[in-house]
C-alpha cells in the first residue's frame, strides 16, 4: 500500500442538491469529470492508467492528484495532490473524499466533499480554510445550478 500524509486540520462542505444521488453521482463520481462541475478546472486528462488526473487550473498551472480509494456502490471517492505545477497553494499533505448520498427526499442528495491539510509554515489556517471552503463552496453552486 503506498504510503501518504494527512493534514490534521478539516475542511467540509455539506450540501443538499436536488437531484438524485444517482445523477448526481454521474457527474461527479467520474474521477476525470471535474472540469464539468468544478469552475476553477479548465481541463483534465487522466495518466497513470486512470489513477493520476492532471489538471489545467483557471489562472493558470496545474494539479496532479491521485485517486486512492473508489466505491461505486457507496458513491465515494478520496485521493490526494501529488504534485503542484506554477501553483501554490497554503496547504501541503492534502487528501480530499467526496460522498454523495440519499437525500430526505426522493428526488435529492446531499454532496459531503471534505479535505484534510496542513498549513504552510507561510501561511496561516484562515488562508487555508478560505482557499478550499471557497472551492468546494463553487462546486456545490455549480452543482446545484446544474440540477437546478
Amino acid at each position: 500500500m503506498t504510503r501518504f500524509a494527512k493534514g490534521q486540520h478539516e475542511f467540509v462542505v455539506v450540501e443538499a442538491i436536488g437531484a438524485t444521488a444517482e445523477a448526481v453521482w454521474d457527474l461527479v463520481g467520474g474521477f476525470n469529470n471535474l472540469p464539468a462541475f468544478d469552475p476553477t478546472s479548465r481541463w483534465s486528462i487522466l495518466e497513470a492508467g486512470g489513477k493520476d488526473r492532471r489538471i489545467g487550473v483557471t489562472g493558470g498551472g496545474e494539479i496532479v492528484e491521485r485517486l486512492i480509494h473508489f466505491d461505486e456502490a457507496a458513491r465515494t471517492y478520496s485521493y490526494i495532490i501529488t504534485e503542484l505545477v506554477g501553483l501554490k497553494f497554503p496547504f501541503e499533505n492534502y487528501y480530499s473524499t467526496i460522498v454523495v448520498r440519499e437525500g430526505a427526499t426522493p428526488r435529492s442528495c446531499v454532496v459531503d466533499w471534505r479535505g484534510w491539510a496542513d498549513v504552510r509554515p507561510d501561511c496561516t489556517l484562515d488562508d487555508v480554510e478560505r482557499e478550499l471552503i471557497g472551492i468546494y463552496r463553487g462546486i456545490a453552486d455549480t452543482l446545484k445550478r446544474k440540477f437546478g
